[in-house]
């Protein structure tokens, strides 16, 4: 920027640091923010995930076939995304708290899985490299998840209640305040095991209170805007200055 003759200033850092544009979108919704009240309505507009505009993907016929199977049992998605799937821990509580239980399980594991080491896969857990999240988010009724903020907002967004189990960066934090906020818990990656994993999975699945608490913001959620609230603004801001 300051090559290109856009910024000049003699103290970049604080420039970045201490510059800030009106409006600023925040791809989340504000009851998430920590210190929310310190982010005012006129420069911070919170719009949530950006969903809106995803391109919609041929059906799977195998992930539809894997979700129909349960003929209407609770439907548990389990993933630890992309980079942090190589902890099997996580998998092999999956396994050993849910395994021919009166549940369906849609398990992500990336590419370079060992399937092996989880030894016998139960009849009920469904075992996938990648699935498309969001076709199973709609029809899923707990998410087991890392805890990336992504994950989460289109978690809620869908209605559906998580458990973060944290790896790391900002995972933590987006636990404790999943948990914080009546949305789900947390199992520490330390102490995760089958009798952890599921006992967290069984309370909040008959938690009346947390399902009234993910309903409603995905209300929220869906009322903020999204993408197209952008496109109003800047619309607006266009065509009136």
């Amino acid at each position: 920027m300051q090559r290109h003759g856009r910024i000049q200033t003699d103290g970049f850092v604080t420039e970045m640091v201490y510059n800030n544009p009106t409006p600023t979108y925040v791809y989340a919704f504000r009851s998430f923010q920590l210190g929310n009240e310190a982010f005012s309505d006129e420069q911070f507009k919170f719009i949530a995930p950006s969903l809106d505009g995803r391109a919609a993907h041929a059906r799977d016929s195998r992930l539809d076939d894997e979700l129909n199977k349960g003929g209407g049992r609770p439907v548990i998605y389990a993933s630890l995304g992309t980079i942090f799937n190589t902890f099997m821990p996580f998998y092999q509580a999956v396994v050993a708290a849910f395994g021919d239980r009166d549940v369906t399980v849609v398990l992500s594991v990336g590419r370079n899985f060992d399937q092996m080491k989880l030894g016998r896969v139960p009849h009920n857990i469904f075992i996938n490299q990648s699935v498309d999240q969001l076709a199973v988010l709609e029809k899923a009724d707990l998410f087991i998840t890392h805890g990336g903020m992504n994950s989460v907002n289109e978690a809620l967004y869908y209605k559906v209640p998580v458990v973060v189990v944290p790896m790391a960066d900002d995972q933590p934090t987006v636990g404790a305040r999943i948990a914080e906020l009546g949305l789900g818990t947390v199992v520490r990656r330390k102490k995760i095991n089958g009798q952890t994993l599921g006992r967290a999975a069984s309370m909040i699945l008959a938690d009346k209170q947390i399902a009234d608490n993910v309903n409603r913001i995905s209300e929220d959620m869906r009322k903020s805007g999204g993408n197209q609230q952008i496109v109003k603004d800047l619309d607006h801001i266009l065509n009136h200055s």
